[in-house]
């Protein structure tokens, strides 16, 4: 594939119910950039002009949509690209560890600037992070 090429396809079975019978539109080198190509392998490509939306992105990223938010802020990048970095950390060795530390770093952040009610909720994506991944719970002390 060129690298300018265009990636659109009819979804296949890697996507699953989610996206059967939906039709996508990818830029392949944005695709590559997003980390985005192994979830769709099994796709048969032809031309189409419909586009995967930030919901479908987040629904095979991994994580929930408050997470990738909280993401989004601690890095200062788009929700699409934070999607992406947090599908790519959830997958490394201490990913889970490092997305963990990001959310407390913006609940701090929070709390600092006064904002109460987002670091209440940046809380509530934590918990939920934590409980969804355990194994970024690694060298949390027990309470």
């Amino acid at each position: 594939m060129s690298p300018g090429a265009t990636l659109i396809g009819k979804a296949g079975s890697v996507a699953g119910e989610a996206f059967a019978s939906q039709r996508l539109r990818f830029d392949a080198n944005q695709c590559r950039h997003l980390g985005l190509m192994h979830a769709f392998r099994s796709f048969s490509f032809e031309e189409v002009f419909d586009m995967i939306s930030l919901e479908d992105c987040i629904g095979i990223c991994g994580l929930d949509e408050s997470e990738v938010l909280a993401i989004a802020e601690h890095e200062h990048i788009p929700e699409i690209a934070a999607a992406a970095l947090g599908s790519y950390l959830a997958k490394q060795p201490h990913g889970g560890e490092a997305i963990r530390a990001m959310i407390v770093d913006d609940i701090r952040k929070a709390l600092d600037d006064g904002r109460i009610n987002h670091a209440a909720e940046l809380f509530m994506a934590l918990r939920h992070f934590l409980d969804q991944h355990p194994e970024a719970r690694a060298g949390l002390v027990p309470n």
